[in-house]
């Protein structure tokens, strides 16, 4: 009764990354255990039927008909985004700066660990650059730092889902390497909290403890915006409401952002109307010569209404 507090039915039903999540956090927190009583009955039942060998593949179907076109891409669930973002948080939590390695690696396992679960591997490092460069260039001030953990999570599980596979015993999903590294990462947690002066120590070299207060250009807004443009205009192709290449439909619109000076984070809908205001104005002018701007900006006006 006591394991089940923190997780050890789920080393018992071999969903290891599951039970590390437990152990890492107290049993969620003592909240877990609520949840898993609802659903215990069905992951004894899956158990049982990958021992038997009872399991096919999962296909997607769509109005009856097979989605070929989903067999890269794995299904983005939002519960597992937010366990992600919530999980990163319960690891790097800090009343100081961060450094940008540290918080980067908090991210990735959040996102790693968690993307794991459900018979699910992902490769971690595509997830781990992912998450250093877009948090490289957004941790900087207490505003940036909260911010930087959420689109770090977007990169590192987009990247993830391009690499996710349905684990198989050939994956090895998990070996001693693995528990070592999962020790090491438990110790740490107890080490950050039992004794943070030991564990901050080696910060109070001034190349650590730098202040970027004020260096975060409006071009890393740019780059998140960037990001889930793409994210956005990849679930319109696959349901096949654009036709629209993702990257080029992104890059256009980050072109009419910064040809028009607007917000990084202007929604759609005002973007659509300040292209039709500026269609208006164009067909106004006497000068009908189209100069290489005009062109570009009728151009990607045209593409992201389509």
């Amino acid at each position: 009764m006591m394991g089940g507090l923190i997780g050890l039915h789920r080393l018992y039903l071999d969903q290891i990354p599951e039970a590390f999540i437990f152990i890492s956090t107290g049993g969620v927190f003592l909240l877990g255990i609520v949840y898993d009583s609802f659903y215990i009955s069905k992951y004894v039942d899956f158990y049982n039927m990958r021992k038997l060998g009872e399991i096919e593949e999962v296909k997607k179907y769509k109005n009856g008909k097979l989605l070929t076109n989903l067999s890269r891409m794995v299904p983005f669930s939002f519960l597992k985004f937010v366990a992600s973002v919530v999980y990163a948080v319960w690891l790097a939590s800090s009343d100081n700066l961060l450094m940008v390695s540290a918080l980067a690696a908090a991210v990735t396992t959040g996102v790693y660990i968690v993307g794991n679960c459900g018979r699910e591997t992902r490769n971690i490092i595509y997830m781990w650059i992912g998450s250093f460069s877009s948090t490289f260039i957004y941790v900087g001030n207490l505003e940036r730092f909260i911010r930087a953990i959420p689109f770090a999570a977007v990169v590192s599980t987009w990247l993830g889902n391009r690499t996710a596979r349905i684990r198989t015993p050939l994956n090895r999903p998990f070996t001693w390497k693995h528990l070592l590294v999962k020790l090491i990462t438990v110790h740490t947690l107890i080490v950050r909290f039992e004794n943070e002066r030991f564990c901050f120590m080696f910060q109070k070299s001034a190349w650590w403890n730098g202040d970027f207060v004020g260096k975060g250009p409006i071009w890393t807004d740019m780059v998140a915006v960037f990001i889930v443009d793409l994210l956005y205009q990849e679930a319109q192709v696959l349901e096949k409401r654009s036709k629209i290449e993702p990257l080029k439909w992104a890059l256009w619109r980050m072109f009419l952002i910064a040809t028009f000076d607007a917000s990084a984070f202007i929604s759609h809908e005002e973007l659509r109307g300040i292209c039709a205001q500026w269609v208006k104005d164009q067909a106004k002018l006497k000068d009908k010569l189209d100069s290489n701007e005009r062109v570009n900006t009728a151009r990607g006006c045209d593409v992201i209404n389509k």
